[in-house]
């Protein structure tokens, strides 16, 4: 029984020698984990300010579309009815304002989508009566 309890208590320290190693490689892996989850969430953290930050800029910087080009804004036929409707013109003052024919100005208000204006002068006075009052006009 003796020696039984001696074979036991030997192979104890034996593994306990040999698992030492790797609980202190274990504790020193799990405090560099806990390290890098920090980090992860610091930068995570600073990476959601810089993105609010770069919206914040590109709002401020982003160039609105003067009434010179109106190169990218979309015209329907509902705006200008609506337009000449707000601003208390007919067609035909509508049609003089913007140089444009009153025939224009009915099949503008007649289509069913986006009204396709070529020529930039026409966008151009569209625009600015949009942005003008009733008494401006």
């Amino acid at each position: 029984m003796i020696l039984k309890d001696e074979i036991q208590r030997l192979a104890k320290k034996e593994i306990n020698q040999a698992v030492s190693a790797l609980r202190k490689s274990n504790s020193v892996l799990r405090k560099t984990v806990t390290e890098h989850k920090r980090h992860i969430a610091a930068l995570a953290s600073e990476n959601k300010k810089l993105s609010a930050q770069q919206g914040k800029i590109q709002k401020q910087t982003q160039p609105t579309v003067p009434a010179q080009e109106g190169g990218d804004i979309w015209i329907y036929s509902k705006g200008i009815k609506g337009l000449r409707r707000r601003l208390g013109i007919s067609q035909v003052e509508l049609a003089k304002l913007v140089c444009a024919s009153m025939n224009t100005v009915t099949l503008w208000e007649r289509k069913a989508s986006r009204v396709k204006i070529r020529k930039l002068e026409v966008r151009r006075a569209l625009i600015e009566l949009k942005g003008m009052k009733k008494a401006e006009v």
